[in-house]
């Protein structure tokens, strides 16, 4: 004998269709965003490192960073960059191979580099919260460097 299902009854005013409409979708989709980028935020700042994130170049979350390093065969431009604490650094690879941000042993700064490497046309965040120095290198190309100093 067949089982029957009880449907949920929606009072007469509200249509089934109308509840996940295309506004309430995007309002559910801005929470979430919000929220993974609270907890990241809270994360760099309790932990002292960013959670990696790709941005393909032609992405419109381009325009929130506040600086750009970019990265090519020649190595870092520029290879020393001066920013305010809280600054959101966006390590661009406009190169056609891919490279890693590595933090060097001589850094004062902790936590800072690409847990990947970073492919062509994409790139990596970091917003750098201490003051301090932050040297690094390529991790493909040793002998390209470059410092952030946070004050």
């Amino acid at each position: 004998m067949a089982k029957t299902v009880a449907k949920h009854e929606f009072p007469e005013h509200v249509e089934q269709s109308k509840l996940m409409t295309p506004r309430t979708t995007a309002i559910a989709a801005v929470f979430a965003l919000a929220v993974a980028v609270g907890l990241a935020v809270v994360a760099q700042h309790v932990y002292g490192k960013a959670p990696h994130v790709a941005v393909h170049l032609n992405s419109p979350q381009l325009a929130s960073y506040e600086a750009t390093v970019v990265i090519n065969a020649a190595g870092f431009s520029p290879a020393v960059l001066d920013v305010k604490p809280g600054t959101r650094v966006f390590f661009n690879n406009e190169d056609t191979s891919s490279h890693r941000v590595e933090q060097s042993s001589e850094s004062s700064g902790t936590g800072f580099g690409s847990p990947d490497e970073i492919a062509p046309s994409t790139g990596y965040v970091f917003s750098f919260f201490k003051p301090g120095e932050y040297t690094y290198h390529d991790g493909n190309n040793p002998t390209a460097n470059g410092e952030v100093i946070v004050e």
